[in-house]
């Protein structure tokens, strides 16, 4: 029998490990390579920063008989929907995944909130367990990386111009992502900007009178090194948004997720290098967002 609760204190640790295990048993068996190549504890990143932005919203599923922890998610309640985190399952148990999933879906309904994810589209298994629960896709994004060269990327000469945003940006990012994508999450801006675990770096593009017209985040730690969430009106701003976090990662590949039905946006990248890793697929429990503008989903917090 399986049981879902909430993660307790002190049980970190052991969500951490089995995050590390059980994402790279899959990619290793199917892919041939580690997602989290580094120590497992690096993965610590995943419950302290979902236990900052929401206590007690980590959830397990516990082996009733052995009392072992077989599965985790996180849940991210957002004024405008709910955001699952990233769903792992012991490779030698089976149902730990869906407990975790219907324990979700509940939240979820009782909240009236849709429930949306971001998950691998060459994962066949997750895509038909979201699937089966009535999730649909409504974006595609390409896994991309460009090689930072040490004089980093040039940005286009009429790029919009960006500097460090400030905890007096995040009213106004806040109020750009509710108009431009139909989502609020007023606390990860808050969390990024802070930084207190000095790991995160965001940056705001602004106009002519300094005020905040999109925004980018990233991560830089040893559990994973990611560029995103961000939000733009267009594609030349979410452009220099993104070229302006790579060139803080000189030298270095980062991740981010480009949505693929932006040909403008795509072109620009592969013309600076970008590979393709993998496709992503956005998915909704309920309705999607109505977007007007352009964003980028991130694996941390999970964003879609």
């Amino acid at each position: 029998m399986i049981t879902i609760r909430a993660m307790t204190a002190g049980e970190e640790l052991e969500v951490a490990r089995l995050i590390h295990r059980s994402t790279n048993h899959w990619y290793e068996t199917h892919h041939q390579r580690l997602v989290f190549p580094g120590e497992p504890d690096d993965c610590l990143i995943f419950p302290e920063t979902y236990e900052a932005l929401d206590p007690g919203h980590c959830f397990v599923a516990v082996d009733s008989e052995s009392n072992k922890i077989i599965g985790s998610c996180f849940h991210h309640p957002r004024p405008t929907h709910h955001a699952l985190g990233i769903m792992n399952a012991d490779p030698a148990h089976r149902g730990a995944a869906s407990a975790l999933l219907r324990h979700l879906i509940e939240l979820a309904k009782k909240d009236h909130k849709p429930l949306r994810l971001v998950s691998s589209a060459g994962n066949l298994d997750s895509f038909s367990l979201y699937n089966r629960h009535g999730f649909t896709p409504y974006a595609v994004y390409q896994d991309m990386t460009i090689e930072v060269p040490p004089e980093g990327l040039p940005l286009p000469p009429s790029a919009p111009a960006t500097r460090p945003a400030e905890l007096s940006d995040v009213e106004a990012i806040v109020r750009l992502e509710d108009e431009l994508a139909a989502t609020s999450r007023a606390k990860d801006w808050q969390h990024f900007i802070t930084n207190a675990n000095g790991a995160w770096r965001t940056t705001v593009s602004i106009d002519s009178n300094k005020q905040a017209t999109g925004a980018i985040a990233s991560i830089d730690h040893p559990g994973t090194r990611m560029i995103g969430p961000a939000i733009a009106p267009d594609v030349p701003t979410l452009l220099a948004l993104l070229l302006t976090q790579l060139n803080l990662h000189p030298g270095q590949s980062p991740l981010f997720l480009a949505p693929s039905a932006i040909p403008e946006l795509t072109q620009a990248l592969y013309a600076l290098g970008a590979r393709n890793h993998e496709i992503h697929l956005a998915q909704s429990l309920g309705p999607p967002p109505k977007r007007r503008g352009l964003s980028l989903p991130t694996f941390l917090p999970e964003t879609a």
